[in-house]
C-alpha cells in the first residue's frame, strides 16, 4: 500500500515521502511526532519482523523505532491504540521488547521499550477492535479476562495487564471501538442470534454496562451489516 499525505487543498504534498509497504497495511496512529503504521511486512526486507514501524510526521522518513516483536514467523500486529505516550499493540506475537507478550502489550511511544505488563492471551486472529484510555486497554474479538479463563466478546486491563475490576459488558459479540470522553462506543451484534440488529452502541468505560445510547441499525434491507 502507498501512504501519502494531503494538504487541507486536497492535493498530496510532494515533500512527504513515506515507504512503500507490498504487503498491506492493517492500521495507522498518529502519537506526536510518529505516524505508526501496522501490517504483516514479511516481503519487505528493511521491516522484516517489526509488525509495526514509525514514520516522521513531517517527510514520511521511515524512523529508527522497533518494538522488538518476537515468536511469530511473520509478527502481524492488526490493531493500534494510544494514551499518552503509551502505545498498545495487538496482533500476532509472542514476545515485545525481548519480555513474553502473548499477542498484547504495551510499548513506549517514543523508544519501543516494552512496558511493564503482562496481559492475558488474545486470539490475534478473531480481534475486532482496540482501545484505550490513561486508565484502561479495551480489546474486543476473542479475549481472556485472565489467562486461561473463559473466551469471551469484549475485555478491559488496567495499564498493568491486570483485569479492570467491576467489569461485566452483556455477552454479545463485539467488533470495533473508541474511547471518547467518558464513553466507549462499540460495533455491537445482535442480542438474538441470526437478527439484523446490528448498531454503535455507547458503553460504560468502567463496566461495559450498556448507557442506552446507540446508533441507527448498520444493515440494508435482507442484509446484515457491521462496522470494521
Amino acid at each position: 500500500d502507498e501512504l501519502i499525505h494531503v494538504l487541507p487543498d486536497g492535493t498530496r504534498d510532494p515533500n512527504w515521502r513515506a515507504p512503500y509497504f507490498a504487503s498491506g497495511v492493517l492500521a495507522i496512529l498518529r502519537v506526536g511526532p510518529r505516524l505508526f503504521v501496522a501490517g504483516n511486512f514479511y516481503d519487505l526486507p528493511q521491516f522484516a519482523d517489526r509488525g509495526v514501524v514509525a514514520l516522521d510526521t513531517t517527510t514520511g522518513a521511515l524512523l529508527p523505532w522497533d518494538a522488538r516483536l518476537g515468536g511469530d514467523p511473520f509478527n502481524r500486529v492488526e490493531r493500534l491504540a494510544a494514551a499518552g505516550n503509551r502505545l498498545y499493540l495487538v496482533g500476532a506475537f509472542l514476545s515485545a521488547g525481548g519480555q513474553p507478550r502473548a499477542g498484547l502489550a504495551a510499548v513506549d511511544a517514543e523508544t519501543g521499550t516494552v512496558l511493564p505488563g503482562a496481559f492475558p492471551t488474545v486470539l490475534p486472529y478473531n480481534v475486532g477492535g482496540l482501545a484505550a484510555t490513561p486508565d484502561a486497554v479495551y480489546v474486543s474479538g476473542t479475549c481472556q479476562m485472565a489467562s486461561g479463563a473463559e473466551s469471551q466478546g469484549l475485555c478491559a486491563y488496567g495499564p498493568d495487564g491486570a483485569p479492570l475490576a467491576g467489569w461485566a459488558p452483556e455477552r454479545r459479540g463485539y467488533g470495533s471501538l473508541l474511547a471518547a470522553g467518558d464513553r466507549l462506543y462499540a460495533a455491537v451484534s445482535p442480542a438474538v442470534q441470526n437478527a439484523s440488529d446490528y448498531r454503535v452502541r455507547a458503553l460504560s468505560l468502567a463496566t461495559g454496562a450498556d448507557l442506552g445510547w446507540t446508533s441507527p441499525p448498520i444493515t440494508e434491507p435482507g442484509i446484515p451489516g457491521f462496522v470494521d
